[in-house]
């Protein structure tokens, strides 16, 4: 049986601050590489590093894409890479975007609003909808929110939906407005469950966007492998140690699941 490792990294991790001005996109990336092809890979890198920067200990994007050369470089190195086989994966996310998706998740589960129904939890195409007006239209809302989970309690979290309501009223979003107010009666569940994914996992694992992205990019690659016909994928990431333990659990969930 062939086997497959996926190398995978991150950028723009700020924890569970989703308004970093200085790093608004969260990005998992990696390659997947047929195991009897990873010294070869190896090699090419290497050569790569002694070839265009000698200086250099070891090739950072960050670095490297600044300049239109490095670009070039890196475009190269990809189609080689990618002609021995490799395959790229990756998931980009905006966070100001994921908070507006996180407040439909609070504010429109029908288990927590009397005007949403069952359904509507399995409606993934009109929840991103709905978060691509919040994120367009409800700027108060979005920063309420986040500050929200800074110093949590059932009086900021009612703070932030009578907000929603108001912008989304102002904007003639009138029907969205209505379905976020059959949430009135539920402040307090939603307090729990916004605290709950603070302490569910050590170090606020589930607040920060790295694991879900984490569990998201594992979802990717597996319904590749299984597309393809790869039956075994062995992961590699760089250590995290605030989440050392909660990515492991995330991918045994995954791994016990299958």
């Amino acid at each position: 049986m062939t086997i497959y490792d996926l190398y995978c990294d991150e950028s723009g991790n700020s924890g569970g601050n989703y308004l970093d001005a200085q790093q608004p996109f969260y990005v998992l990336t990696g390659w997947l590489i047929q195991k009897d092809q990873r010294f070869k890979i190896d090699s090419m890198v290497r050569r790569y590093l002694k070839e265009y920067y000698p200086e250099k200990t070891e090739l950072k994007g960050a670095e490297i894409l600044k300049s239109n050369q490095g670009q070039k470089i890196t475009n190269q190195l990809f189609r080689e890479v990618g002609h021995l086989g490799c395959v790229p994966f990756y998931i980009i996310a905006e966070k100001k975007y994921c908070i507006a998706g996180k407040i439909v998740e609070a504010f429109l589960d029908s288990e927590h609003n009397d005007f949403v129904l069952p359904v509507f939890s399995w409606m993934n195409g009109v929840k991103k909808s709905i978060a691509e007006i919040i994120y367009n239209v409800c700027p108060q809302s979005i920063d309420k929110f986040e500050n929200a989970h800074k110093n949590l309690s059932i009086e900021r979290i009612s703070d932030v939906q009578e907000t929603i309501i108001s912008e989304l009223n102002d904007s003639g979003h009138y029907k969205i407005a209505q379905a976020i107010s059959g949430s009135s009666g539920y402040m307090e569940d939603i307090f729990w469950e916004e605290a709950h994914s603070l302490t569910a996992m050590k170090n606020k694992a589930l607040h920060s966007l790295n694991l879900p992205t984490f569990a998201s990019f594992i979802q990717l690659s597996e319904s590749f492998a299984r597309s393809v016909g790869i039956r075994k994928v062995r992961f590699f990431h760089d250590e995290t140690r605030q989440f050392e333990e909660a990515y492991p659990e995330a991918f045994n969930w995954y791994r016990k699941g299958g």
